[in-house]
């Protein structure tokens, strides 16, 4: 099976060599979350305090904004590195003193996705899949934690500076123009004490220059 992986990579790589080189920028809206793996959490620092809602469903997820530029290589198969900027996060709630208390966490992150796409013909628009790794960095983070919250769990905003995750998703294409569906999850945990990862929906509009 890797015998197989290796070479079909190499295949494309080898083909999208001397391919025409296509470019773009492209805009999504997102929606993001955090999950930790356990729901059970440490007791807290501060008696009275607690975190509800720890695996952060829905509802307390965010909406952020993606920006960036794109190319491409390659016919049928092809490679995509990208390079973006994006705001994400997720809501919490902590029960202080018996009332629930809700804040966020936003990051504002420096993203490079290497996407493999295969291009579907035969329709009557286009339809690509792609799938690849991508290597984030974050450049700014702010949280509404309340002080109350900071002492109770002092560790539990501590974030990595740097993650990798994954991106799929589908886009439908009609000249210049795309409209793209991706989800991303965590490849790891985001920080080294409650196992937090992200998961992230992004949808949104390309255009190719050429």
């Amino acid at each position: 099976m890797r015998k197989i992986v290796v070479v079909f990579v190499l295949t494309v790589v080898f083909k999208n060599a001397t391919a025409q080189v296509q470019w773009g920028i492209d805009a999504n809206l997102n929606y993001s979350f955090i999950k930790a793996k356990d729901q059970i959490m440490p007791p807290s620092i501060i008696p009275g305090v607690t975190l509800q809602n720890i695996y952060a469903p829905a509802s307390t997820g965010i909406m952020g904004f993606s920006a960036g530029v794109w190319m491409n290589t390659g016919d049928v198969f092809y490679i995509q590195p990208e390079l973006s900027i994006a705001t994400k996060g997720s809501s919490f709630v902590f029960d202080v003193n018996g009332q629930g208390r809700q804040v966020s966490v936003v990051f504002t992150n420096l993203q490079l996705p290497l996407l493999l796409g295969v291009k579907i013909g035969g329709l009557i628009v286009d339809l690509d899949v792609v799938a690849g790794p991508v290597f984030e960095i974050n450049l700014a983070k702010k949280n509404s934690f309340t002080s109350e919250i900071e002492g109770a769990y002092p560790t539990f905003g501590a974030y990595k500076n740097k993650f990798l995750g994954l991106q799929y998703g589908v886009s439908v294409g009609l000249d210049n123009f795309k409209l793209n569906c991706r989800y991303e999850n965590s490849l790891h945990d985001l920080d080294d004490n409650f196992e937090q990862r992200a998961y992230v929906f992004y949808t949104g509009l390309s255009f190719r220059f050429w």
